[in-house]
Parts: C-alpha cells; structure tokens; sequence
C-alpha cells in the first residue's frame, strides 16, 4: 500500500507564505487524494482565515492520469484548526468562528497550558466531584 497523510496541517500561517503553501497542498490533494486525505490548519486566527478563504473554493484546474480529479470526494476546505485553548486562554469567539461558520473542527494544543498556572489551584477542588484537579476547572 501506498502511504498517505491522513491529515497534513500547516502548521503557523507565516505571512506571505501561508496562502501558497495552502494552494499547493490542495493541487497536490486534487492530483492524487490517496496521498493527502485532509488539509488541516495550526494556530490561525480569524483574520488569517479570512485571508485564505477565497483561495480555499478558487476553481482548481487539475488533470491527473489524464483525468480530472473527483473533487466531490476531496474536502474543499480544511478540516480542523489546532489552537492553543485553555482555561487560561480561552477564546470562545474564535472558536465559535471556525466550529459555528465554517464547520471546522477546533482541536485544543496546550490545553493544559504546559502544566503552568496550576500552582495555585485548590488540590482538594476536585474531591466533591470526583476528578483532580486539572480536570476541574473554571472560567469566569
């Protein structure tokens, strides 16, 4: 069998880079989907996005094997954005824009923030409701 990505992020939207680096993941997604199933977004914010989205649904002309592609069964958009969401960065509005807007899935990086921050939490928090206390937390 032949190898694939099942999901290749761009990792950080690097300005004047990001919107090239999407455009050729996707010629190399539509030339053969078997090597790259899912393109996939790291620590975009909203404006980012916004800077990518009309190159996301841009017509791409492509002949592979002398075939066009089946872009019926290649996602036109990236599936998921990897950010950094914590309790103690908590970005409901970015989230609500991705997951809400767009129908991208938002995975958490760092969401327990590196294990910092925690010094000062109640180690006994938990105990009434049977879970430690990096499960237990609260936002105001």
């Amino acid at each position: 069998a032949q190898p694939y990505w099942d999901l290749f992020y761009i990792h950080w939207p690097v300005p004047q880079v990001f919107v090239d680096t999407y455009k050729e993941l996707r010629q190399m997604q539509l030339e053969d989907a078997r090597k790259i199933r899912n393109i996939g977004l790291s620590n975009f914010h909203i404006a980012d996005y916004e800077e990518l989205l009309p190159h996301i649904h841009a017509d791409v002309k492509v002949v592979a094997d002398g075939q066009q592609a089946p872009s019926s069964s290649i996602p036109s958009q990236p599936i998921v954005n990897q950010m950094e969401v914590s309790p103690f960065m908590y970005r409901p509005e970015t989230i609500e824009y991705f997951q809400t807007k767009h129908g991208m899935c938002v995975a958490a990086s760092k969401a327990l923030h590196r294990g910092q921050g925690w010094d000062d939490a109640d180690d006994n928090a938990g105990d009434d409701h049977g879970n430690i206390v990096l499960k237990l937390t609260r936002r105001d």
